[in-house]
């Protein structure tokens, strides 16, 4: 027996995803999830990309759109002296907007490139043992206690890796696992991402030569400074896509903001433009080009782990990287003429 594939799970993937991104903040933390994409996508007879992208970049899209970023929205807003999270309606606009376009790009390339029928999974297959149960239960429980982690307590990778090694080991002996048999998982584990690990590092050690060299300083401040010489509607756009090009070198939303906002404050006041809209500007550029450059320690880490060349994702993601730009500009016209 066949059926049709559920197109459903993608959308529900990328919001799921998105809410993490918007409420913690940490695209990185992606990685230990493309398995689970993967799976599923095999599952329903879609390729590796679609799974890699419902995981990821539903991750990125709620990092974009930030309501309740702390590492980009929220940093920004402290530099430029603003409430924080405030003027949120428009990122929530920005975050519905997002999930639209991005679940019909991928439901696209779903359709185009899966398999013509996939074979229906038995219930007995689909069904959960009690112990199962538990460790999912255990699981949306740990999901919890990083965002408050993260949000009250300011946890960073550290704190988050604990959690997670400790879930593994309690999650093991409620699978009734002997000591050894959890040591094994763990190295089993391990050993896949070690690519990704070595990967990741390069990648930031590229960028940080390039930061410490002072080399991201003076092509910022020349992008950032150019916009004065664009027209009066054009130098919010323009704010737009030099955070766009500037977060290609430049990854982590954190170190963006402290490099460019204090930059950005003066040049919005100056051009009597808002401090909002400023900010706005920055965290729309900063989030959607994040997935493109290969400076990226999540693109990196995810290609790695899922064993996909970055030139097959640059042809898939490329196309949607130029939709999302434009829709950056319909909002930053959208900022300008409502004087957000």
């Amino acid at each position: 027996k066949t059926k049709s594939k559920p197109l459903i799970i993608i959308p529900i993937f990328l919001t799921l995803f998105s809410i993490i991104g918007f409420s913690m903040g940490i695209t990185t933390f992606s990685i230990v999830f493309v398995p689970i994409g993967i799976l599923f996508a095999k599952t329903y007879g879609y390729d590796n990309l679609v799974g890699i992208s419902m995981i990821m970049l539903g991750t990125n899209i709620g990092f974009t759109a930030g309501m309740f970023n702390p590492f980009n929205v929220g940093l920004a807003q402290s530099i430029a002296e603003l409430p924080l999270f405030s003027g949120n309606w428009i990122r929530w606009i920005l975050w519905i907007t997002l999930l639209l376009i991005t679940s019909a790009y991928l439901i696209f390339k779903a359709k185009k490139n899966s398999q013509l029928k996939v074979e229906k999974p038995s219930y007995e297959e689909l069904s959960l043992t009690l112990r199962q149960k538990y460790t999912v239960i255990m699981f949306v429980f740990l999901w919890i206690s990083i965002i408050l982690g993260i949000n009250l307590k300011s946890w960073k990778i550290p704190e988050i890796a604990s959690a997670f090694l400790i879930y593994g080991i309690v999650s093991g002996f409620v699978m009734n696992y002997d000591v050894n048999k959890i040591c094994n998982l763990y190295i089993s584990g391990s050993r896949k991402m070690m690519k990704g690990v070595i990967v990741i590092g390069l990648a930031a050690t590229t960028r940080t030569i390039l930061t410490e060299g002072a080399i991201l300083d003076t092509i910022s401040n020349y992008l950032v400074t150019s916009i004065y010489n664009l027209p009066k509607v054009m130098q919010l756009i323009g704010m737009f896509y030099s955070n766009a090009l500037i977060n290609i070198f430049i990854t982590s939303g954190s170190g963006q903001a402290a490099l460019v906002m204090p930059i950005l404050v003066p040049i919005a006041d100056s051009l009597e433009l808002s401090r909002q809209s400023a900010v706005f500007a920055f965290q729309t550029g900063d989030g959607i080009t994040n997935l493109i450059s290969p400076l990226s320690t999540t693109l990196t880490g995810v290609l790695a782990v899922s064993n996909t060349d970055y030139s097959k994702w640059f042809k898939f993601y490329l196309p949607l990287v130029i939709i999302y730009l434009a829709a950056g500009t319909v909002f930053m016209l959208i900022a300008v003429l409502t004087g957000y």
